[in-house]
């Protein structure tokens, strides 16, 4: 039984680690096929775990490998330098559209801004392992306050921007990618089972109002830790995480933005009720109102409310 996810990359020495007991990452001075060749020269490799395993321990202080996002016991991030290793628990919902899908799918198209490349992927009964290239840049949650206001602006401009590049490609169906569910419990948010089956979201976003004609392509989660800006850079914009992205109503691209919660910034030691907080999400779905699209905000946090209210009974 596996351990803790965080506890999931073990160190065999300094150019060697355990994934979970299961694989082996090395990083080389040269490899015939490696999964990618970083910055500084080195191939990175992986391997199945030989039996018996060797010896591992966790991760030193000095190690070139570091823990930079850990989510309870559901997900971690390492960075791999020009690479992050995602260790992720497989949660409840099968039938979703898996985001190296959703990559694959992108990758086949010109976009005007970077996302991540999918260097490996694997999964098993309990895990997925995942590993993408580094997108440019800092998360706008950790860059914001150092922004001026002009930086603010033309992040925010930039991401309605890019939602409205996204909804370029659209669908009859409100699907992932491939076909499979779209997965984001926000359009069942406060139900027990959630259920997100496209005909429950359907019914949903009929409740709602939205107009169900057509489904743009959206990412779903544009929050500030999914938004990366290089200020280096004119303030490009990279985005990444596109594990709920789909096709949804025009509706929900905006509304999405401005309800949700989840999407505020995850600074420490301000308080999260702080108007501050959901600033980025609340200009970004300002900024989409420039692009046309419609929001049933009001609805939807009264439907949400609802839906809590009869919950707790």
């Amino acid at each position: 039984m596996p351990g803790h996810v965080r506890d999931s990359l073990k160190e065999i020495d300094e150019h060697s680690w355990l994934i979970d007991d299961k694989l082996i990452l090395r990083r080389l001075p040269s490899a015939q096929d490696p999964l990618w060749k970083d910055s500084n020269g080195w191939h990175f490799t992986i391997s199945d775990a030989p039996s018996p395993l060797p010896n591992a321990k966790p991760l030193s202080p000095d190690s070139p490998v570091k823990l930079v996002y850990d989510v309870g016991d559901a997900s971690v991030v390492f960075d791999l330098g020009d690479a992050l290793l995602r260790v992720k628990k497989r949660h409840e919902f099968r039938d979703i559209t898996p985001e190296h899908v959703t990559l694959r799918w992108l990758a086949d198209r010109e976009f005007s801004f970077p996302i991540p490349k999918t260097l490996y992927y694997t999964e098993d009964n309990d895990r997925i392992y995942f590993i993408v290239s580094r997108v440019p840049g800092r998360s706008i949650d950790e860059a914001w306050r150092e922004m001026n206001d002009e930086q603010k602006q033309r992040c925010v401009s930039r991401v309605a921007e890019i939602c409205n590049e996204l909804s370029a490609w659209t669908s009859e169906y409100i699907t992932g990618v491939d076909g499979a569910r779209v997965f984001d419990p926000w359009l069942d948010m406060f139900a027990n089972p959630i259920d997100i089956s496209p005909e429950n979201l359907l019914r949903n976003c009929e409740h709602l109002k939205m107009d169900l004609s057509t489904f743009v392509f959206n990412h779903n989660d544009l929050g500030p830790t999914n938004v990366m800006v290089d200020l280096d850079h004119s303030c490009e914009i990279g985005i990444v995480d596109w594990e709920m992205a789909g096709f949804v109503p025009r509706e929900w691209v905006r509304t999405k933005l401005a309800g949700c919660g989840a999407m505020d910034f995850c600074w420490k030691g301000v308080d999260p009720n702080d108007p501050s907080m959901k600033e980025w999400r609340v200009r970004v779905a300002q900024q989409l109102q420039n692009y046309g699209f419609p929001e049933v905000l009001e609805a939807y946090l009264r439907w949400t409310e609802e839906r809590k209210n009869q919950l707790t009974k």
